[in-house]
């Protein structure tokens, strides 16, 4: 059975779908990627909302601005790039973690940026499948490349709109062993553009149930 949620709802309903199709895509996700090592990961939402490229120094540490970035490019009405991201230091510690991996390399090594790929490409496809579910258009992406970038850069490099433009971003928690940290999505595209102050959806959406 389907239900539509029309443009009159209030902003508060959308803003809890939003949430929820976010929580039920990281909880697959989370699942999926336990079952790859010996260690259980647990992802929690804690931001949902709107960036531009003049507020990354808010969202991402100046300090540690290097990351590791699972890049992927959607075709189709839903054009643009969906991105998991993990600071470099943070990707290292959970990479080893998922592969439960005891070395004390500074570096990943090959097979674990293999790993760190298809980690991301778990979580950015239960995400993107769970938001498939209040669309009414397909969304097609290309195969996945890894990058390591300045958050700058490479946002520079995904996102040619103007520096005023704002993107979709989810920041939540990860656990995994003793590994504690922030990763986060990034979304530039025309769908997901929710507005500032009544954090809405521009469109009539539909869930499945």
């Amino acid at each position: 059975m389907s239900r539509h949620l029309q443009t009159n709802i209030s902003d508060k309903q959308k803003q809890e779908i939003l949430f929820q199709m976010t929580e039920l895509a990281l909880l697959e996700s989370a699942s999926l990627i336990s079952s790859l090592g010996h260690n259980q990961v647990k992802f929690t939402v804690d931001l949902i909302g709107l960036k531009n490229k003049h507020e990354l120094d808010s969202l991402f540490n100046p300090e540690h601005p290097d990351m590791f970035a699972v890049c992927h490019q959607i075709d189709g009405p839903c054009s643009g790039h969906i991105v998991f991201l993990l600071e470099e230091k943070s990707a290292l510690l959970f990479t080893k973690a998922v592969l439960d991996k005891q070395d004390q390399m500074l570096k990943l090594s090959e097979m674990e940026e293999e790993a760190l790929l298809e980690i991301g490409n778990i979580i950015v496809n239960n995400f993107l499948s769970n938001y498939v579910q209040i669309l009414d258009e397909s969304i097609n992406t290309a195969v996945p490349v890894l990058k390591q970038r300045h958050y700058v850069q490479l946002v520079d490099e995904l996102n040619s709109e103007p520096v005023d433009k704002e993107f979709y971003i989810v920041k939540f928690a990860v656990e995994i062993a003793t590994c504690n940290c922030f990763a986060h999505i990034l979304w530039f595209d025309h769908f997901c553009q929710i507005d500032r102050e009544s954090t809405g959806l521009h469109k009539i959406v539909c869930m499945q149930e």
